[in-house]
């Protein structure tokens, strides 16, 4: 009985948390060469243009159907106000909202760099590929946000070279009372 009721405690505490999907060792869907990808095209320390996600995107209450990517690893569910161009993360403090941080840190696009995105029937998926840590003269950084259609989403990533900046890497809502830091690490500091 003891066992079942844990495990019925369980489950329902699982149902009540972030609706982030933690997979390990999942494979970039990588969009580089893929056909219907659209070519973000976001200078250094900037923000794209608005991207339609292709359906409604339920994001701690509230409904999105466009985002807005950050070069330095940021993905943005408003469409105007603040954004992550600042190279140096702090620990998160409400200093952006509606916000996903799959990889924030000082990046910059080099001649192979990428940052695509592209609507499927049962997800969009964000990507930067081969971006080079500012200030360094080699060094590659790829990952994803994958927002699937039942409000679910995924951070994925392949290499991973920075040695000389803050990465932070997490979430936020409306603010700091909702928002989950998953890694903060403190280079510069």
């Amino acid at each position: 009985m003891l066992k079942n009721l844990l495990i019925a405690s369980l489950f329902l505490v699982n149902t009540l948390q972030a609706s982030y999907t933690y997979e390990a060792n999942q494979s970039l869907i990588d969009l580089t060469g893929a056909t219907g990808t659209t070519n973000l095209g976001v200078s250094d320390d900037g923000v794209s243009g608005a991207f339609n996600i292709g359906f409604t995107f339920d994001y701690y209450g509230q409904a999105f159907t466009q985002a807005r990517v950050a070069t330095n690893g940021c993905l943005h569910f408003k469409t105007s106000g603040v954004y992550c161009n600042d190279y140096t993360p702090d620990p998160l403090s409400g200093q952006h909202s509606y916000t996903m941080y799959p990889f924030w840190t000082d990046l910059i696009r080099d001649n192979n760099s990428q940052v695509l995105a592209k609507s499927f029937s049962d997800k969009t998926v964000f990507g930067w590929y081969d971006m080079r840590e500012y200030n360094r003269s080699s060094s590659d950084n790829s990952f994803e946000v994958i927002l699937w259609a039942n409000d679910t989403f995924e951070f994925r990533y392949g290499e991973l070279d920075i040695i000389n900046h803050d990465v932070l890497i997490g979430e936020v809502g409306s603010g700091t009372g909702q928002s989950y830091q998953y890694l903060f690490h403190d280079k510069c500091g």
